[in-house]
């Protein structure tokens, strides 16, 4: 058995996908060729790690270019944003079992009880052993780091611990380690007009972003208390601007866009989503109050805010990553997106995430030429909804729309996201093929074209 069969055993297995569906045949790998293609990942946040930190509002590494630190260890893929989420939501209380402790967070107690944390977690970390982010972190160690999660135990944990510790004194020589090892590309990320203008650490930040593709979130600019935004209020001092009405609001924005170009930006984000429709119907200035914070004034505003920066975005033909769906449900539906997707066709709009609308998002990708589905985030969240995208998609998307990336806070969580990818593509592709429905050719060009080179067209790299 070579290393590519290995892994994709080792894929199958933790993902709980048979020989028979990864279709293996006669020990041979069906479709092999599909792990050696590089899969761009077009939308990350790596280093959100706890160790890394905060800098106002959000993670460190989304606001400063070049943040790393000397701390990381295997506490900080555990407790990481999304894995310690899923955990606490599966009922371990990590700020009880710190709190009865003597600590301020998990994290805290984790450098001096290590042993003790790694007990507790234990019996967590088994029961959601069949859940996408452990089942991804577990395969990313597994491959980066050559340790089985599955063994881990207050006894041999330093040894692992220890080794992410001295890979991420170097982050970024690390990332693009991985990177080469799990044969992906990027990262592309979201992050504040921050981290393009300042440079904390002048070295730090150009080898990040030597490698690195930001994209501009406009969160920040769409708050209840946009003012009070400490991102909103450091644009506002660092451009020397206060928007206050139609005019303002349009220099303002047009200056954001004018300085994130400048500074390699090559596309805009979004989540609103998680706090409200996507429905951002066009709105003529004299029906806006530029003062509102709260109820249907807002979201005016936000209307009117969102419709400029789709102007802006336009006249570059610039990609819009926007949440769609796993939150705040059932609002978060794409399907209000036509309007603008009508209104600016020079925009890429990218649905990212999209579960449970996979119909949905698939009916706007068919029916709009600008418009783009990638499925990042779902190997992290269930392996299963991942499995239903790629069925749902392959076969009414076209080829050139799909685009198969992470949305990982770590470099590891997303190499086992990546393998999923390949060992559910793989699957799903090779049942087309022994269905007679397509040819094993035109397996590899949407298996070519959904890992990497579409991310790469729809954002110009």
């Amino acid at each position: 058995m070579n290393r590519r069969q290995a892994l994709t055993g080792a894929v199958a297995a933790a993902a709980g996908i048979g020989a028979s569906a990864v279709g293996a045949e006669e020990g041979n790998v069906r479709l092999p060729e599909i792990d050696e293609m590089t899969n761009v990942c077009a939308h990350e946040h790596w280093g959100s790690l706890p160790s890394i930190g905060f800098a106002g509002e959000g993670f460190r590494a989304d606001n400063v270019a070049g943040a790393g630190s000397d701390d990381v260890t295997l506490f900080d893929l555990l407790f990481c944003p999304y894995l310690h989420g899923f955990l606490a939501q599966g009922g371990f209380d990590t700020h009880g079992l710190a709190s009865a402790g003597g600590y301020s967070d998990i994290m805290a107690m984790a450098r001096q009880e290590p042993e003790k944390v790694i007990a507790a977690a234990l019996p967590h970390l088994r029961s959601q052993r069949t859940t996408g982010a452990v089942t991804c972190l577990t395969l990313g160690v597994r491959l980066l780091h050559e340790f089985d999660l599955d063994d881990l135990s207050p006894s041999n944990f330093r040894a692992v611990s220890d080794r992410i510790n001295m890979r991420y004194r170097n982050i970024f020589g690390w990332y693009r380690q991985a990177m080469e090892t799990a044969h992906m590309a990027g990262p592309y990320r979201a992050v504040g007009l921050s981290f393009l203008l300042e440079r904390e650490n002048p070295q730090a930040a150009e080898r990040e972003l030597s490698f690195t593709k930001p994209l501009l979130r406009v969160d920040d600019y769409l708050s209840p208390a946009h003012k009070a935004n400490q991102r909103f209020r450091y644009t506002m001092d660092k451009l020397g601007m206060e928007p206050t009405d139609a005019a303002t609001w349009r220099a303002f924005i047009g200056e954001i866009m004018d300085r994130a170009a400048g500074a390699g930006c090559i596309g805009i984000k979004q989540l609103q989503a998680y706090s409200r429709d996507l429905d951002f119907q066009p709105v003529g200035d004299d029906a806006v109050d530029f003062s509102a914070d709260e109820g249907e004034g807002l979201r005016t505003l936000q209307n009117w805010i969102v419709n400029v920066f789709c102007e802006e975005a336009n006249a570059r033909g610039w990609p819009f990553q926007i949440h769609v769906g796993t939150h705040n449900l059932p609002q978060s539906s794409p399907l209000p997106l036509a309007t603008l997707m009508v209104l600016y066709p020079s925009v890429k709009f990218v649905m990212i995430h999209t579960w449970p609308y996979l119909d949905e998002t698939a009916f706007l990708v068919q029916q709009h030429h600008n418009a783009y589905v990638d499925t990042c985030w779902l190997p992290i969240l269930s392996h299963s909804h991942m499995e239903a995208a790629l069925r749902t998609y392959i076969g009414y998307v076209p080829g050139h729309k799909l685009m198969l990336s992470q949305d990982a806070t770590s470099v590891e969580l997303a190499a086992g996201s990546s393998q999923v990818n390949r060992a559910l593509l793989r699957k799903v592709l090779a049942e087309k093929i022994d269905d007679g429905l397509i040819e094993e050719r035109h397996a590899l060009d949407l298996a070519q074209w959904a890992l990497g080179d579409n991310a790469r067209a729809v954002h110009g790299t």
